[in-house]
């Protein structure tokens, strides 16, 4: 069984991450998952890209949207992160993760 206090430390480290990071859980819905580097969340505005493992080649390639991508912003500094969107993906370049961090998450805001 885990101890009360290594409990109590979890629950305390998930509490931090969702009050940082909630927009990219709450209200929004499972989309694209690459077992090499991660998945995606999604709602009608934005596209979240939680990255678990750093990409070799630095780049993350999704399916492209109907909607415009219009930025690409780490959202524990709002760091920009460059990306093109064509008529069939959307690439992220350069990704970059912090073993400080669980999860490097990048918002790609949509118009």
């Amino acid at each position: 069984p885990v101890s009360r206090c290594c409990l109590a430390e979890a629950l305390k480290e998930i509490g931090d991450f969702l009050s940082k990071y909630g927009e990219s859980i709450y209200n929004t819905r499972g989309g694209v998952w690459d077992s090499n580097w991660g998945g995606t969340t999604f709602t009608d505005k934005a596209i979240y890209v939680h990255v678990l493992r750093m990409p070799a080649d630095g780049k993350i390639v999704l399916p492209s949207v109907s909607k415009k991508a219009i930025s690409a912003k780490y959202m524990s500094n709002n760091q920009k992160i460059s990306f093109q969107q064509t008529g069939n993906e959307i690439i992220l370049n350069s990704i970059k993760f912090s073993v400080s961090e669980p999860d490097a998450i990048v918002k790609i805001t949509l118009k």
